[in-house]
């Protein structure tokens, strides 16, 4: 089943960010300043299972549609709620939230999987909806720091550009990239 996207075209600008070297720096927003090669080397989700966990059935190519990135989460979150408002977006949070003590995005402490309480738990299964994510989580270029506003991931990679091209009015430093993402168990 295909996922519709209901476009409004609205001026909405997002502040922020592309692709950047690792620095850490979490008032410091980035500017993508070349184009991304999505032939690039192909990123390795961490599986979090210790049995099998070179199994190449548990791996599967998504095309991540990047919306921008950066290190202010603070920023990124904005950035994700008036994309939302302009293109109809949905956000899923997945039950995460960013804490200021650990700097880093995290499952509640009181979450009811008990081996990511208080941890960041990646998105990884085609859908389309907007998210706060690590970019590490879908390219090895990255430091684990770095964050992205995720728009959708796609197996199917003319369903990432017709997204792509219908974010751009309101997010135009939006990309796609190429993930090798573990979709097998991660306990």
């Amino acid at each position: 089943m295909k996922t519709k996207i209901v476009v409004v075209i609205s001026i909405a600008m997002i502040v922020g960010a592309g692709i950047s070297s690792c620095e850490n720096n979490e008032d410091k927003q980035r500017t993508v300043d070349k184009a991304v090669d999505i032939q690039a080397p192909l990123a390795n989700t961490l599986p979090g299972s210790t049995e099998d966990n070179n199994a190449e059935d548990d791996y599967v190519l998504l095309y991540a549609v990047i919306a921008d990135t950066g290190y202010n989460y603070s920023l990124l979150n904005r950035a994700m709620y008036n994309l939302s408002a302009a293109m109809h977006i949905p956000v899923d949070t997945m039950g995460r939230h960013y804490d200021p003590q650990k700097k880093k995005i995290v499952l509640s402490d009181t979450d009811e999987d008990e081996m990511y309480r208080g941890e960041y738990f990646p998105r990884r299964f085609p859908s389309t909806y907007l998210s706060m994510e690590y970019y590490a989580t879908y390219t090895s270029d990255s430091c684990g720091d770095l964050m992205a506003l995720c728009a959708g991931l796609f197996e199917d990679e003319a369903e990432a550009d017709s997204v792509l091209t219908l974010i751009k009015p309101a997010a135009p430093k939006a990309y796609k990239v190429a993930a090798k993402m573990y979709l097998g168990c991660m306990h």
